[in-house]
């Protein structure tokens, strides 16, 4: 009598999806990964006040339903004034092209704090995993990292030379 073998407890190193449709998809593994690297000249940015870095934006189509996603960044930037200095980083989604985007991270505005008074350059990081946002397979997710400031306006900072990517994001789709 034939019986049942159970993923969870194959010992195998492949599985392969039904030639008839449909996926498979474990969870816990990661369906896909998007990036973005940039070194977009932004100017400079008001302390207190919430910075949309669209240039940053990953979009991808989900692949699975209500998947959770591993979120990476990192944005570097220098401080305008040389006082005390605190950065945050934070992200946001939205869905089939929508103007409103729905909060997984708010920035904080003292991730990263320097109160010595002199120049200050910070590399403000973020590494989180969403949980399941039930979304559905099929559906275009733009995910868009967003930086606050405390005590100093922010500005752009361009590198030591070299290849030099001052943002980068990255987006793991992972099944749930």
């Amino acid at each position: 009598m034939p019986g049942i073998l159970r993923v969870d407890q194959a010992n195998v190193d492949f599985i392969y999806a039904k030639t008839s449709g449909g996926s498979v998809y474990i969870p816990g593994h990661i369906i896909q990964v998007k990036s973005t690297n940039a070194n977009y000249g932004w100017g400079s940015w008001g302390s207190q006040a919430e910075m949309d870095m669209s240039w940053m934006d990953v979009s991808l189509t989900t692949k699975g339903t209500n998947s959770s996603f591993f979120i990476s960044a990192q944005f570097s930037v220098d401080d305008t004034n040389s006082s005390s200095f605190g950065v945050g980083l934070g992200v946001k989604y939205s869905t089939n092209g929508g103007s409103s985007f729905t909060v997984i991270r708010y920035p904080a505005l003292h991730e990263i704090y320097d109160s010595v008074g002199s120049d200050k350059y910070n590399v403000s990081t973020m590494n989180i995993n969403s949980g399941a946002l039930g979304i559905a397979a099929g559906t275009t997710v733009v995910f868009r990292c967003s930086a606050r400031f405390n005590n100093s306006n922010a500005q752009h900072f361009g590198g030591n030379g070299g290849t030099y990517y001052a943002q980068m994001h990255n987006v793991m789709e992972i099944a749930t």
